[in-house]
């Protein structure tokens, strides 16, 4: 319920960071949300899990009636103190935040389809690596609202039959206890000094199971988490292991 992902593998993986948000911009059905957005950025601080908090729950957020430069589709960030169990059943998920006080980024961003061309693996991984965000910072924001907010996000896809998003959050354990790793922790300290910000981009998950079934429904849409530096650009480089820098996903539901 969390896991660091590669950035891109040339086809490789079929849901490597970049395939995954090229995934999101494409799909017909999600156009009019794409349009609205395709990410945010919260600040290192406002990311890092708080005291007594073991990981981060972010809620998918759509307001309609949103008034220009608040955002329509939109992230809501807070501190989680709960440990998911590995059989938790769907009616047993949340329905609301843990917190009274959420953050959300004051403003959002869009893909830039004068520069780029959303249908291009390409374009869309440059435009990952160029993207300098203008964001100035998080702005709070109520748990009530949040809660309107996020199931106007999951009613967005009616009866789900395409297990878009059934339940509007994603949550992300430090500690996966599996592999007895701490991910957030991992994912923030292989860039060092250089991460300032943690840029979100919306994603799909493809893959699916030998039955024809998709592998993450019914919340194929994921959040997909970028280390960043002061300029709100994706940090591309190498780190100690000579891998390229990996990205965090494969939150909570379904979890992996």
């Amino acid at each position: 319920m969390s896991q660091l992902i590669p950035f891109d593998s040339d086809g490789e993986i079929q849901n490597d960071a970049v395939r995954l948000v090229f995934n999101f911009l494409n799909d017909p059905a999600l156009k009019k949300i794409s349009d609205h957005s395709i990410g945010g950025t919260f600040p290192l601080s406002e990311f890092k899990p708080g005291k007594g908090s073991v990981g981060k729950k972010f809620w998918y957020c759509y307001y309609a009636h949103a008034v220009a430069p608040n955002p329509v589709l939109f992230l809501a960030a807070e501190d989680s103190a709960k440990n998911w169990p590995r059989n938790l059943r769907p009616e047993d998920y949340p329905h609301h935040p843990e917190q009274a006080k959420l953050a959300r980024p004051k403003t959002t961003f869009g893909f830039d389809d004068t520069k780029y061309n959303r249908k291009k693996i390409a374009d869309v991984k440059r435009f990952i690596q160029e993207h300098a965000d203008s964001a100035k910072g998080v702005a709070p924001i109520s748990g009530s609202e949040v809660r309107k907010h996020a199931w106007a996000f999951a009613s967005l896809f009616g009866d789900n039959k395409q297990g878009y998003c059934e339940h509007p959050f994603a949550h992300f354990e430090n500690y996966k206890l599996e592999t007895e790793r701490h991910m957030i922790k991992e994912f923030i300290e292989q860039c060092g000094p250089k991460i300032k910000n943690v840029k979100y981009f919306f994603g799909l998950d493809n893959t699916k199971k030998a039955n024809g079934s998709y592998n993450f429904a019914p919340n194929r849409i994921r959040v997909v988490l970028f280390p960043s530096d002061s300029a709100k650009k994706h940090i591309h480089t190498k780190h100690k292991s000579n891998l390229l820098t990996e990205d965090l996903e494969r939150s909570f539901p379904p979890g992996s």
